[in-house]
């Protein structure tokens, strides 16, 4: 049988998992909150002149991450690549 891709991290030790946590890089964690980066792309992709997007988390010491703290996007403007950060 074929393992799952579930997105999380485990451990497997003296014949049992143990679950260590997400791995899935679609979450980002901040203040206690999980922000999905797929629904801020699809908002950014809304806007008429972005043609595509990627959306990061940034590290944070007390929020876990920053939403947002790191989007690229592509416009339809002639421009490469824009990005947005928010310090």
């Amino acid at each position: 049988m074929a393992g799952l891709k579930t997105g999380d991290t485990a451990a497997y030790k003296d014949g049992v998992y143990r679950i260590l946590g997400r791995t899935s890089v679609d979450i980002i964690k901040s203040g206690g909150y999980k922000i999905s980066a797929l629904e801020v792309e699809r908002h950014l992709l809304a806007h008429d002149d972005i043609t595509d997007c990627a959306v990061l988390g940034k590290p944070d010491p007390v929020w876990g991450e920053r939403s947002g703290g790191n989007s690229h996007c592509v416009s339809r403007q002639g421009m490469d690549s824009v990005s947005l950060y928010h310090s």
